[in-house]
């Protein structure tokens, strides 16, 4: 599942998310929209997946206390 024109920017109450379910975070076919996450300074932990195939450019952007993100192998 893309996560198409999906927009969390700036939640800052947001501790932790599960993106495990997503193939593309920030990136629709070949348009890559990139500020998902970005400004979610409280962010700490993302879980992932190995289906993972794309993140958007500045996805966690501005993200200052990600200290964890699982689930992801290779090189995306």
């Amino acid at each position: 599942m893309s996560d198409g024109f999906a927009k969390f920017a700036n939640w800052t109450a947001l501790e932790e998310v599960d993106i495990s379910n997503y193939t593309t975070i920030g990136h629709n076919n070949s348009a890559a929209y990139g500020d998902t996450f970005t400004g979610c300074t409280s962010l700490r932990t993302v879980t992932a997946s190995s289906n993972l195939s794309a993140i958007g450019h500045s996805a966690f952007s501005g993200c200052t206390n990600l200290e964890n993100i699982t689930g992801l192998s290779g090189t995306i």
